[in-house]
């Protein structure tokens, strides 16, 4: 490739973008000489959402020696990208249009830098949500295992308050039996079966409940 005065490597250089970006790729200025190229990138990989929630457009400024020069790089209209993502996209970039220096570079910059960290940064991306909702479905189980926990805890106190007033109230009966006997219709002894029976049924309702 003759690179010349950079006029023809430049238009093999649109080209090339052209035949990949058919929609996405705008050139600014006259075609011989372009101030700017424009480039609105989306996912490569990954799901529908990724591609409808997460893209950019990219644009390179070209001054008039390049690739002798080195272009001035930037972003606009970036979603679902954070700050420091961006930033950091930009320092790849720029770190990789100098070791470029001297040569086309705009595909290169385009496809192997930029998509290589986009993706990279998609892919965390997803990981931290999983890990969130892992962590959050993890806390939510733990949530629930804790409120079973205080109801059984809840339950046993009633029902160890159940037998200590039945308790309580069969020790009146039993007293009242043993002062006046004549006046009741039933004797100590039922009353002592009944009672051990009603606390037999109270343990066992608190058991199944735990």
């Amino acid at each position: 490739m003759d690179h010349g005065d950079g006029s023809y490597s430049l238009e093999e250089e649109f080209e090339l973008l052209e035949a990949i970006y058919i929609h996405e790729l705008t050139i600014e200025g006259p075609r011989e000489r372009p101030f700017a190229v424009s480039v609105l990138l989306h996912p490569s990989t990954g799901d529908e959402e990724d591609k409808r929630f997460v893209c950019l457009t990219l644009v390179i400024d070209l001054p008039e020696k390049y690739p002798s020069e080195l272009p001035s790089i930037h972003i606009k209209t970036p979603r679902g990208l954070s700050e420091a993502h961006i930033e950091s996209i930009l320092a790849n970039l720029r770190e990789l249009a100098e070791s470029c220096l001297g040569r086309p570079m705009l595909y290169e910059l385009i496809e192997e830098s930029f998509f290589d960290h986009y993706e990279r940064g998609l892919t965390e991306v997803r990981l931290v949500d999983g890990f969130r909702k892992d962590k959050d479905e993890a806390l939510k189980k733990v949530a629930e295992a804790e409120e079973r926990v205080k109801e059984a805890d809840n339950e046993k106190e009633r029902s160890t308050t159940k037998l200590l007033n039945l308790r309580k109230n069969a020790a009146k009966l039993l007293r009242f039996i043993q002062e006046d006997p004549n006046e009741c219709t039933i004797s100590a002894d039922d009353v002592s079966d009944r009672v051990d029976e009603m606390m037999e049924t109270i343990a066992q309702q608190a058991e199944e409940r735990l």
